[in-house]
């Protein structure tokens, strides 16, 4: 294989006419080398990393030295594996911090955590996967572990089905394909037409509820956050026991204190029904 055109398992074409003379081979071996972790496989050798890339071993040990300079990845003396390094957390940490969104939210998710005595979450879309980027928790027993960070296949968590319920047809078979493409695991037989019955009625009910299939024992309520008409920027999730949430009042109390919240911050970052 070309040692110029590296090769990983889930990369992607943004965008069919890119011009390929823009792009940074190191750059973009740099970063693949990272998403080559994964909690299955924490630690790698320096082969199975040029595997991984579709390098030879001098091409990929060129990467993963800088990388270990650098301070991302170092490597296990007992066993010559590589792992990733908490100085990878820094470059999620800055994402973050950039978002204007997570800090206008940051009341609402408050309101909503303290009024429902359960966690509450910001969620976004990126590709197909459901990324919690904000979360507010009461002082209680630990509930669920969505912490920030965490990213779980959209259509299978209450939060990414409302966020995917106003896709278009076309971006939601573009995101279905890439799904099956690169996910393996719970919900990956789900086909496309399934998809779009489940998109058309959650967008008319306008929020999802229903059993946590990463979770087990919890309730989700879900509901869009626009920032102008027909254009949903987030979710707002709501994460309970089945105890607590029969307590709170259920689906019915859900909707009275999250709808409102959704409305209100929608508003503030400009939204206007048609």
């Amino acid at each position: 294989m070309d040692e110029e055109t590296p090769v990983t398992k889930g990369d992607e074409q943004k965008d069919d006419k890119v011009d390929e003379r823009y792009i940074v081979p190191g750059l973009a071996r740099g970063l693949a080398i990272l998403h080559l972790f994964s909690r299955e496989n924490p630690e790698l050798t320096l082969s199975e990393l040029a595997d991984g890339l579709g390098l030879s071993r001098s091409a990929a040990y060129r990467l993963v030295f800088t990388l270990d300079h650098l301070g991302y990845i170092a490597r296990n003396p007992s066993n010559r594996r590589f792992h990733l390094t908490s100085k990878v957390l820094t470059l999620g940490h800055q994402y973050l911090e950039t978002q204007p969104l997570d800090q206008v939210a940051r009341p609402y998710l408050l309101r909503i955590s303290e009024t429902t005595k359960s966690a509450s979450h910001l969620v976004v879309l990126e590709d197909w996967q459901s990324v919690y980027i904000a979360r507010s928790a009461p002082p209680v027993a630990l509930i669920a572990n969505l912490q920030i960070g965490t990213r779980l296949p959209a259509h299978m968590t209450a939060s990414g089905r409302v966020l995917l319920s106003h896709k278009s047809r076309n971006d939601l078979h573009a995101l279905w394909t890439r799904m099956h493409e690169n996910h393996s695991g719970a919900g990956a037989d789900m086909t496309f037409e399934d998809l779009m019955k489940q998109a058309d009625e959650d967008r008319s009910r306008g929020y999802v509820f229903g059993r946590s299939h990463f979770n087990l024992g919890t309730i989700s309520f879900a509901a869009p956050v626009f920032d102008r008409p027909n254009n949903v920027v987030a979710a707002i999730n709501v994460v309970a026991t089945q105890e607590l949430m029969d307590q709170f009042g259920g689906e019915t109390k859900m909707k009275d204190v999250v709808l409102p919240a959704v409305q209100d911050l929608s508003r503030e970052l400009g939204y206007s029904p048609a």
